[in-house]
């Protein structure tokens, strides 16, 4: 009896602790969603898609990653995947190579979408919520029954998940096929500049 009784909290013990540290799904292909413009269609295999956050205090949010080894296929995709921005989106210049979960990607893309994770308060993502200044924060925190601009100290506080509110777009920029002189911008975009940190 004492065997069983252990052998049941091992394994108990074990699927806790990966339900805690499952906090990351990575897709070997783009898995982003068929609403996105169709001439994005073409970069599924070259791309990948990495969801994260599973609970509380965790950064729920999704990123499209899609590496381009010629000049002309990006080109021919930036329009589209500007058409992706909203209201108060940025774009970030990141120098090549540029890593944050999978595979570094040396010139292309990297999509930083809300994500589709927990419902709170029926909605199950943020991009559905109105902020009074018009553009929507980069995070926002949602606990039970309220919804604010996430500043790096409200995430404190009981059974909150922060969220992605909108879609950035990080920019690896490797001046050769990905070249900032060679392709347009939006007007009044803000553009943080990473590539000199």
């Amino acid at each position: 009896m004492p065997r069983i009784r252990m052998t049941i909290g091992c394994a108990l013990i074990a699927a806790v602790s990966g339900l805690c540290f499952a906090s990351r799904t990575i897709y070997d292909r783009g898995v982003w969603p068929e609403s996105w413009p169709a001439e994005l269609d073409e970069f599924r295999a070259q791309g990948k898609t990495v969801i994260t956050g599973t609970g509380f205090k965790d950064v729920w949010e999704t990123s499209h990653e899609i590496s381009f080894s010629s000049r002309e296929k990006f080109e021919r995709a930036w329009p589209h995947i500007l058409s992706l921005m909203g209201e108060g989106s940025s774009i970030i210049l990141e120098r090549t190579p540029s890593k944050r979960w999978s595979t570094p990607i040396r010139a292309g893309v990297r999509i930083l979408c809300p994500s589709s994770g927990p419902v709170i308060n029926g909605l199950h993502s943020p991009e559905h919520l109105d902020f009074e200044s018009g553009t929507r924060p980069e995070y926002i925190v949602a606990g039970r029954g309220w919804h604010v601009a996430y500043d790096g100290d409200n995430g404190d506080a009981v059974d909150t998940f922060i969220l992605r509110a909108r879609v950035d777009i990080v920019l690896v920029v490797d001046g050769k096929i990905v070249d900032m002189n060679r392709i347009p911008l939006l007007d009044n975009t803000p553009i943080i500049d990473n590539r000199f940190k």
